[in-house]
């Protein structure tokens, strides 16, 4: 692992921050309202994001028109992710600096997912998808930094881990028992139940953990042209940095791919909403669920780029079998493993486009934590937890700009060259990770090496120093 910042140090420095790191109780007490809170409202959000797509096909949006309402989402919330960014790496009030923006982000949130059912144009799914996702862009630019300034160091990914555990099972509950409801009971009445937990999850979660007492001397500047300027010259100064975060965005590339596995599986396979759930979503998060807090240890002890390559290996062999889950191909892997599970293990199955699109899910759901915890883990610790949420944004907002232009090309691809085979999702993030992880490799191996130098010219107990100031 790289040379970081030494946070112990600046613990030391500060008598208070100190005893909110050696406080276990408290320590307990923030995982608990961090991972259980976060996982309740986890429910209802991503049933919306995996549903709002499926009605838009419903109302008769094609491809292009479904990705440039999902793309709109990038496009409006970049400048947004930025200006949260300083705002909540410098708020000075009593409640913490993450903390106010939860709050801030609930009555928005559960405001779009009730309208959201009741769109039936392009313009109305735009308006009340851009609510919707402004409320997320204030809650999850600054929220999620909790997870670092709750914990020491060598516990953040296992921390990060049982969020992701607890958080897979509240996705799972909603593939499972929400998505199903809805071939039932209809969307409306679906969406208000999940609006619902989100909201109490959230407020539960608000009025009962507590943040360290990280406190900036510059307070906050409500100047956003100002801000997002400042944000830009301080997070993209270094160009050591600038080549991280886009080698960082473009190792996330299969993001592209999971975002249509839904669309597949009902435009293309006709598949209800219920059934996408159960027999095509589930597994993948079941599977993911068990192994995740696996991977955020084997983040701490085998490093990023290893995690990234084998996220890289196993999206390639989901793109090959998924993009026509009824090529000659796909059927002739899927009856070789049924022969070899029949004849070995005494298990047998009869081969389908939907097990085929299961398995790809599985492996695209693993191939996307690895690539996406491998490289957060490892850019936060290039920066000190003062400037945490400013680079992390920074980092986050070429992401969303790199898989905004990738989803506007996917939809273009699928509705005028691939006759509206939304398997192209999975072709485009395949060539976006390829060409990610042999730059991240170079940049995180050339700025090892440099930080490394920092460490060992520093002064005794100097430690290496941040990149750039805020």
């Amino acid at each position: 692992m790289a040379a970081s910042i030494d946070f112990e140090a600046a613990e030391r420095e500060n008598p208070k921050l100190k005893a909110f790191y050696d406080d276990k109780r408290l320590f307990y007490r923030n995982v608990f309202w961090l991972v259980f809170g976060g996982a309740a409202a986890t429910l209802g959000v991503n049933l919306a994001n995996t549903v709002m797509p499926l009605h838009m096909a419903k109302i008769g949006l094609d491809a292009e028109e479904i990705s440039g309402v999902m793309a709109i989402r990038g496009y409006l919330t970049l400048p947004l992710a930025l200006f949260l960014a300083q705002l909540s790496d410098r708020w000075q009030g009593k409640a913490g600096r993450r903390l106010p923006f939860l709050a801030a982000s609930i009555p928005f949130t559960v405001f779009g997912m009730i309208l959201f059912p009741y769109t039936a144009s392009t313009l109305s799914c735009v308006l009340v998808f851009a609510v919707f996702h402004f409320a997320m862009n204030v809650k999850y630019d600054t929220y999620p930094f909790i997870a670092y300034d709750i914990a020491r160091k060598p516990y953040w990914g296992r921390v990060n881990g049982l969020n992701l555990v607890m958080g897979g099972i509240a996705i799972w509950l909603g593939q499972i028992w929400l998505m199903p409801l809805m071939d039932v009971k209809g969307d409306a009445e679906v969406y208000l139940m999940a609006a619902i937990v989100l909201a109490v999850a959230s407020l539960a979660t608000v009025i009962f953990s507590k943040e360290p007492p990280l406190r900036t001397e510059t307070p906050p500047d409500f100047n956003p042209v100002k801000v997002i300027g400042h944000i830009i010259r301080v997070g993209f100064s270094d160009k050591r940095i600038v080549q991280l975060f886009v080698a960082n965005a473009l190792v996330c590339g299969f993001g592209v791919s999971a975002m249509y596995i839904p669309l597949q599986a009902q435009v293309n396979m006709g598949m209800s909403t219920g059934d996408i759930g159960t027999q095509i979503l589930q597994y993948g998060t079941i599977i993911n669920t068990c192994l995740v807090f696996f991977v955020g240890w084997a983040i701490d002890k085998i490093g990023s780029t290893k995690a990234i390559l084998a996220g890289f290996t196993m999206g390639l062999f989901a793109t090959i079998i998924a993009f026509d889950p009824t090529s000659a191909l796909t059927v002739s892997i899927f009856s070789a493993v049924a022969s070899f599970s029949s004849a070995v293990l005494g298990v047998t199955f009869t081969p389908s486009p939907a097990i085929a699109l299961a398995v790809a899910n599985v492996l695209i759901v693993m191939t996307t934590t690895l690539t996406y915890w491998g490289q957060h883990v490892f850019t936060a610790s290039w920066v000190r937890r003062e400037d945490l949420a400013t680079f992390g944004t920074c980092n986050g907002a070429v992401n969303v700009l790199v898989n905004t232009i990738a989803v506007q090309i996917s939809g273009v691809l699928i509705k005028r060259v691939f006759g509206g085979n939304y398997g192209v999702g999975f072709v485009v993030g395949a060539v976006i990770c390829a060409i990610g992880v042999p730059m991240y490799f170079w940049v995180a191996r050339t700025r090892t090496r440099e930080l490394a130098l920092e460490a060992a010219s520093a002064p005794a107990g100097a430690g290496p120093t941040p990149t750039a100031g805020s």
